[in-house]
C-alpha cells in the first residue's frame, strides 16, 4: 500500500510541474473628431480563471492628437493674437484603479509661453500648421492587487473601460473682431495583457502520472528480480 501511495504522489507532483506561464492580450481603441468625447466605453475580455492563476495585468496605453487653428478678421481693421489648446485624455476602469489621465498636453507649447501667433490684415484669413503630440504610458499590477480580481471572471466575462477627453482653447487678440476655430482629431488605445500560470490539461496530468507509475513498477520489478538472483 505504501508503494502505491508513493506512486500517486509522483502523479500529483508531475501534474503540478506541468503548469506553464502564458499570456492573453486584448486591444481597445477610441477614435474621435472633434476632440471632446466621452465618456465612451470599449470592452475587453476578462481573464478566465479556469485557465490558470492570474499573476499580473499590464496596461500599455497610446494616445495621440493633432489640431489645426484658423483665424479670420471679420472687420476692416486687422487683428493680432495668440491661440492655445490644452488637452487631456483619461481612461478608467469601473473601480477607478487605473491612473489617469494618460495624456495631458498644450498646443503649441506651454501656456503662456507658446501659442500660435497670428497677425491679420483687414478681412484676412490665416491657418496654423498641424500640431501633433502623442503619449505612451504603461502600468503594471501584480498578484494581490484588487485590480486582478476586477479583471477576472469564472468563465466568460467582459469589462468596459471608459475613455474621455477634455479640451480648453484660449484666445488672446487685439484689433477688430477675429473668428477663431480649430480642427482636431484624437485617438487612444490600450493593450491589456494577462500574464498567468496555466493549469495543465487533465490528459497531460494523466500521461505524466502513467509515465511515473510505469517507471516505478519497472524499478520495483528490477529490485525484486535482483533479490531472487
Amino acid at each position: 500500500m505504501r508503494n502505491y501511495t508513493k506512486a500517486w504522489a509522483a502523479v500529483v507532483i508531475a501534474g503540478t510541474l506541468g503548469a506553464q506561464a502564458a499570456s492573453i492580450t486584448n486591444l481597445a481603441t477610441w477614435v474621435s473628431q472633434p476632440t471632446d468625447w466621452g465618456p465612451t466605453t470599449e470592452t475587453v475580455t476578462k481573464f478566465d480563471t479556469n485557465l490558470g492563476v492570474l499573476t499580473q495585468v499590464v496596461f500599455q496605453f497610446h494616445s495621440d492628437m493633432n489640431t489645426e487653428f484658423f483665424a479670420r478678421e471679420t472687420e476692416n481693421v486687422g487683428a493680432t493674437g495668440t491661440i492655445w489648446t490644452t488637452f487631456s485624455l483619461s481612461i478608467a476602469d469601473p473601480l477607478d484603479l487605473l491612473t489617469t489621465p494618460q495624456m495631458n498636453v498644450t498646443f503649441p507649447g506651454a501656456y503662456p509661453v507658446g501659442g500660435f501667433h497670428f497677425r491679420l490684415a483687414p478681412l484676412a484669413l490665416t491657418n496654423s500648421q498641424v500640431y501633433t503630440s502623442f503619449s505612451d504610458y504603461s502600468e503594471t499590477f501584480e498578484t494581490g492587487s484588487p485590480l486582478l480580481a476586477e479583471f477576472s471572471s469564472n468563465g466568460a466575462g467582459s469589462l468596459d473601460l471608459s475613455g474621455g477627453t477634455l479640451t480648453s482653447t484660449l484666445v488672446d487678440w487685439v484689433g477688430g473682431n477675429a473668428n477663431v476655430g480649430q480642427i482636431t482629431d484624437a485617438s487612444a488605445d490600450v493593450l491589456v495583457i494577462y500574464n498567468y500560470t496555466a493549469i495543465p490539461e487533465p490528459a497531460a496530468i494523466v500521461l505524466s502520472g502513467l509515465g511515473c507509475l510505469a517507471f516505478y513498477v519497472r524499478r520495483r520489478y528490477r529490485q525484486l528480480h535482483a533479490k531472487k538472483m
